[in-house]
């Protein structure tokens, strides 16, 4: 063995020991330790949930002939939601926002429901 070799296996048992395991071994999760099942995981990945709808399905320009889009992103009142409510990444957020604004001047999109009758 050189002597590098041996700087790296003394490294090893040292930084192990610091943290109380034996050198080679695994240490075992917490749901290991308590002999439970570990759990499923509701996603498949958080960096994939937590990404915008948009940037998601690629869609570079939110076009303000997309009703139903528009629709989905609005409130009874005719609010705008919020990026937290959404889920928009702020890029999208504006530009949905200036696509509401567009349909509802071209009439597309009513500025508030009708009130119940």
């Amino acid at each position: 063995m050189s002597e590098k070799d041996e700087q790296d296996s003394t490294t090893e048992s040292k930084s192990a020991s610091k943290h109380g395991e034996h050198p080679g071994e695994a240490t075992a999760t917490a749901e290991e330790k308590s002999g439970k099942e570990p759990r499923e995981r509701r996603y498949s990945s958080l960096g994939e949930r937590s990404r915008c709808r948009f940037c998601r399905e690629k869609i570079q320009r939110i076009d303000y002939k997309d009703v139903d889009i528009l629709k989905a992103l609005c409130r009874g009142q005719g609010r705008v939601l919020s990026r937290q409510r959404s889920g928009n990444c702020a890029h999208h957020q504006r530009q949905v926002r200036t696509a509401i604004k567009r349909a509802r001047y071209m009439a597309l999109l009513a500025y508030t429901e009708a009130p119940p009758k």
